[in-house]
């Protein structure tokens, strides 16, 4: 199978890329005016003691007879590693995509390109389009015990040693919790896994848009690096997922959220509401997609350089 890759190093470039990694609900990315608890409560790697040593390379398996080996890490969170550079030093996004669903690859350079300024990853950071996944219709009602199946069957991109791996589905349908009120774009979980609904995130940016082509596709450029960077900011801990506060930053009614509206981690970057957030931002004339806020950065910043 041929995968293609997008690498950061010192700048970004496409390449083709050979193939070998490990595998649980998800930062249940609540949509706005919808009154869903956010999953991360129960599934980030602080509320699983046992997947705290959970990791994506192979770390030296020292015996007690061998008294030159070095000993073994000792175990910490997933996030702290996808965040460290001393470990792993690599960061690898597998994508696999229902085919005619992923976003312009320009939106995945945005997002390796501001996930390269945070953190600490020596090797890079690369998007490697790993496997296309069958349709289920744009009318399919995802249950997430479903996607949850899906992200473990399809988790079989292997990854070097110093090497960790965060594992990305692009699918079409929507979800269960979806109702008229709003619907969900995206979720992670498990402080590893996350999964794109193409179809909800097409359909609020053509609200947003409101029926002109060439605004809803620069909304929509900029929605898509607000979903994916919102979601890979879970997956590394944001917001008190279980990535410790330096200051209170969390929004008391959306929890793992926060309580900025220009930060990512707003909760309104989850739901239905993202594509109108960033329409709201091209009228005021900034075209850009929002960022982590300085209290996000603080998070990151106390784990990263500690």
């Amino acid at each position: 199978m041929l995968r293609t890759a997008l690498l950061l190093t010192s700048a970004l470039t496409l390449c083709a890329c050979d193939d070998g990694d490990d595998p649980s609900p998800p930062t249940a990315d609540a949509r706005p005016d919808v009154d869903a608890q956010d999953l991360t409560d129960a599934r980030t790697d602080d509320a699983m003691p046992g997947d705290a040593a959970v990791t994506d390379g192979a770390l030296s398996d020292a015996t007690p007879d061998d008294a030159s080996a070095e000993p073994e890490p000792e175990p910490r969170g997933r996030h702290v590693d996808l965040i460290r550079g001393d470990r792993f030093s690599k960061l690898v996004i597998e994508v696999d995509a229902v085919p005619g669903t992923l976003p312009d690859m320009a939106v995945f350079g945005e997002v390796v390109a501001l996930l390269g300024d945070v953190l600490d990853k020596p090797g890079g950071i690369e998007v490697i389009f790993d496997g296309a996944l069958e349709s289920r219709g744009a009318d399919y009602r995802w249950p997430f015990s479903e996607v949850e199946v899906l992200e473990q069957e399809t988790d079989d991109l292997a990854v070097d040693a110093d090497t960790i791996k965060i594992h990305m589905l692009f699918v079409d349908g929507e979800t269960e919790q979806d109702t008229d009120r709003g619907a969900l774009l995206g979720q992670a979980w498990r402080n590893k896994s996350i999964v794109i609904y193409r179809d909800n995130v097409e359909e609020a940016c053509d609200m947003a848009g409101g029926g002109f082509p060439l605004l809803s596709g620069q909304v929509c450029d900029a929605a898509y690096i607000a979903v994916l960077t919102h979601e890979v900011g879970h997956v590394i801990g944001l917001v008190s997922a279980p990535l410790a506060l330096t200051e209170d930053h969390e929004d008391a009614e959306h929890p793992k959220h926060d309580i900025d509206p220009e930060c990512v981690m707003y909760y309104a970057y989850e739901g239905s509401a993202a594509a109108s957030a960033i329409g709201d931002r091209f009228l005021r004339g900034d075209e850009s997609a929002p960022r982590f806020d300085d209290a996000c950065l603080a998070d990151i910043a106390a784990v990263r350089d500690n």
